[in-house]
C-alpha cells in the first residue's frame, strides 16, 4: 500500500497546482459523464443488490436508480460551481515590529475515507476532494464494491480525458488489510497526532485514577513487541523495540501505568491482549480476524486468500474465554 499512498500524495501536489476554473471543468465533465454512463453504473450496482437480501436495511442505502444519478450529478454539478476554498485569508494581524502575518486556506495534500454501503459516496467525496485541490484515497464497504469499481472507472475515464493523474481518486480494495492499511498510514504519516490521541487519553485516565483513588485498567497488544523481540516463546519482560507509533505507545503506556503505581500508588494493571475474534463481532480490520472472515467469505463468495503466510503462527484469542 505504501507505493499507492505515496502515488497520491504525488497527485495532491499536481491537483493544488490546478486552476478552480480548471478543477470546475472537470468536475462538470465526470457529472455529464455519469448521466452518459447510467446504464453502465447501473448494472455494476445490480450485481451488488444481488449479494444482498433485500431486508438488510443497507440495501436501500446500496441501491443506485435513474434518478439517484441524476442527482448525484447535479450535486457534483453544483460543488463545481461553489466559490473556491483555496487562496483565502483566514485571518491577518500585523505584529508591533511590522510584521504582517496571514493564515490562508490551502489543501490538505490527501484525504482517506472509509464508507460503507453507499456507492454515492464514492462521488460525493471525489467532488469534495477535487474542487478543494486533494486527492482522495477511497476504501469503501464490500457490499458495494462493483458499484464504487464502476464510478472510479469512470471517474479515471474523464481525469485521462484532461491529463489528471488518475491517483488523483484511488479506490483500495475491499478488504479489511486495505481498512488496516490506511488507519496505520494516517497514524504513520501523522505520529505526533497518533501520540496524542493515545497518551494524552491514558495520561488523563491516571491523573483520574490517582486524584479520585480508582483502579484503571489498560488493554494492551502484542504490538508492544517488535521485530528484534525473540519470536519462540516470547518472554513476557525481553526486548521490546517495535517500530510503529502504535506499538510505541503501547510501550508507553505500560511503563507510564508502572510510573503511577509505583510514585502514587495507583492500582493500574495491563493486559497485552493478542488479536481478539468473535463469532458474534464482525471482522474489523485486526490482524487476526481472517480466522472469521475465512467463513463469512467462504458464504458470501466462497473463496477466501489467508494475507497470513503458511509457515507464520499468530496467537489470538476467542471473545467467550475473556
Amino acid at each position: 500500500m505504501t507505493e499507492t499512498f505515496k502515488k497520491a500524495k504525488e497527485a495532491g501536489r499536481r491537483l493544488a497546482l490546478m486552476t478552480d476554473d480548471e478543477r470546475g471543468e472537470v468536475l462538470r465533465s465526470v457529472a455529464d459523464a455519469i448521466v452518459d454512463n447510467k446504464e453502465r453504473l447501473l448494472r455494476a450496482n445490480a450485481e451488488d443488490l444481488a449479494k444482498m437480501d433485500r431486508s438488510n436495511p443497507l440495501y436501500d442505502r446500496l441501491m443506485l436508480t435513474d434518478d439517484r444519478l441524476e442527482a448525484i450529478a447535479a450535486d457534483m454539478r453544483a460543488v463545481a460551481g461553489l466559490p473556491s476554498p483555496l487562496g483565502r485569508t483566514l485571518t491577518e494581524r500585523t505584529l508591533e515590529n511590522g510584521l504582517r502575518l496571514k493564515k490562508v486556506s490551502v489543501p490538505f495534500g490527501v484525504i482517506g475515507m472509509i464508507y460503507e454501503a453507499r456507492p454515492n459516496v464514492t462521488f460525493d467525496v471525489f467532488a469534495l476532494c477535487f474542487k478543494s485541490g486533494n486527492a482522495c484515497v477511497l476504501k469503501g464497504g464490500r457490499d458495494a464494491d462493483e458499484s464504487n469499481r464502476a464510478g472510479v472507472e469512470v471517474i479515471h475515464e474523464v481525469l485521462r480525458r484532461y491529463g489528471v493523474d488518475t491517483a488523483a481518486v484511488t479506490l483500495l480494495p475491499a478488504t479489511h488489510e486495505a481498512t488496516a492499511a490506511l488507519l496505520s498510514a494516517v497514524g504513520e504519516r501523522n505520529p505526533q497526532m497518533a501520540w496524542n490521541v493515545n497518551m494524552g487519553a491514558l495520561n488523563n485516565s491516571l491523573e483520574v485514577a490517582r486524584q479520585h483513588h480508582c483502579a484503571l485498567f489498560t488493554p494492551s497488544s502484542i504490538g508492544a513487541f517488535g521485530p528484534s523481540s525473540p519470536k519462540d516463546k516470547t518472554p513476557q519482560d525481553t526486548i521490546m523495540q517495535p517500530t510503529t507509533i502504535y506499538g510505541i505507545c503501547k510501550v508507553t503506556g505500560e511503563l507510564l501505568g508502572n510510573y503511577y503505581h509505583h510514585k502514587y500508588g495507583v492500582d493500574t494493571r495491563s493486559v497485552r491482549f493478542p488479536g481478539i475474534i468473535s463469532s458474534v463481532t464482525l471482522p474489523g480490520g485486526g490482524t487476526t480476524d481472517y480466522a472469521v472472515e475465512i467463513y463469512y467469505e467462504a458464504i458470501r463468495s466462497g473463496r477466501f486468500t489467508c494475507p497470513v503466510p503458511g509457515d507464520v503462527y499468530m496467537d489470538m484469542m476467542y471473545m467467550l474465554s475473556l
